[in-house]
């Protein structure tokens, strides 16, 4: 049985210098490190501003580059103003300099010791910097995350789900053994956004997913939704699909997203967490193979 392969590390790089970059992403391959380029620290905040701290596993900076995307010289104030902004931004990622030049690479080793690391394009030093990223990158809950569920998490790297969809289920698994009631309710609401996530991006996938005139929102236009999926033979009438849906709308709906009038009979627990947290885990699966594309198979029917 094939083991399956970690999910990549997304790396932002700060470099005016297209082809090194593109000639940097072929070395970065072997580590499974994606290189996210930005030629000027303006549209590396951009980047950033749109996918969150979160979609990442490191910056590297040049050491003389563009601060604006319109400048036509690189800046030699470029580095500090870089570190400062991605300090602030980005403070839990880990960070390189990645210097063509020996005599920064001299002078800055030393003067960012213990804060940034330092690295020589070209050779070795390059490897070193991509392990760094590696070994840095497992002290990251969303790379933790994805490493404990890899078949969930496919959905983010593929696209088929946002970041804010990644962000609320890395929440819930990080905070599923709580027993605060604050943080069950909040918990359970994520996982009732998480849902309406789900279905908002079958609809975008292809509308005739969610029938016409149908919400998401409340409790009988979600169930006019679960008879659709079943007339389209999407899901089966009492199994798990039908009932992971129905428990995580209603648990979501009446603990998390809705303030009850009065306290429950049976209030929620972790334990009611974790049961529908694991139930959002199979609605993913079940989602990723209906946003998988077909393939053709030889006799010419179409395959998910």
């Amino acid at each position: 049985m094939n083991k399956k392969l970690p999910r990549p590390l997304r790396v932002l790089i700060i470099d005016d210098d297209k082809s090194f970059v593109e000639e940097l992403q072929r070395d970065a391959n072997p580590y499974r490190i994606i290189l996210d380029h930005a030629m000027s620290l303006e549209e590396a905040i951009e980047i950033m501003d749109e996918r969150g701290e979160k979609a990442f596993a490191g910056v590297i900076l040049d050491v003389i580059c563009l601060k604006k995307k319109e400048q036509k010289v690189a800046d030699e104030s470029f580095l500090v103003k870089a570190k400062e902004v991605f300090d602030r931004k980005a403070p839990s990622l880990p960070k390189a300099i990645l210097t063509a030049e020996p005599g920064h690479f001299q002078t800055l080793k030393p003067l960012y010791e213990g804060t940034l690391s330092v690295y020589l394009k070209g050779g070795e030093d390059q490897d070193r910097m991509f392990a760094f990223f590696c070994k840095e990158s497992e002290k990251l809950e969303n790379v933790r995350m994805a490493s404990q569920y890899p078949e969930v998490f496919e959905v983010f790297e593929k696209q088929f789900l946002g970041n804010s969809e990644e962000q609320e289920l890395i929440a819930c698994l990080k905070l599923m053994d709580s027993s605060d009631p604050v943080v069950i309710a909040d918990n359970l609401a994520r996982l009732r956004r998480l849902q309406e996530g789900i279905y908002l991006a079958l609809y975008r996938k292809d509308p005739k997913y969610i029938p016409p005139g149908a919400g998401i929102g409340g409790g009988s236009l979600f169930k006019h939704v679960i008879r659709h999926f079943k007339v389209m033979h999407l899901i089966e009438h009492g199994k798990i699909i039908e009932v992971a849906s129905g428990l995580v709308h209603s648990i979501g709906s009446d603990h998390g997203t809705h303030v009850p009038s009065k306290p429950p009979l049976y209030a929620p627990t972790r334990y009611t967490v974790q049961m529908t947290t694991f139930a959002i885990l199979d609605l993913i699966l079940w989602f990723k193979e209906i946003m998988e594309p077909e393939v053709t198979s030889s006799n010419g029917t179409s395959v998910s």
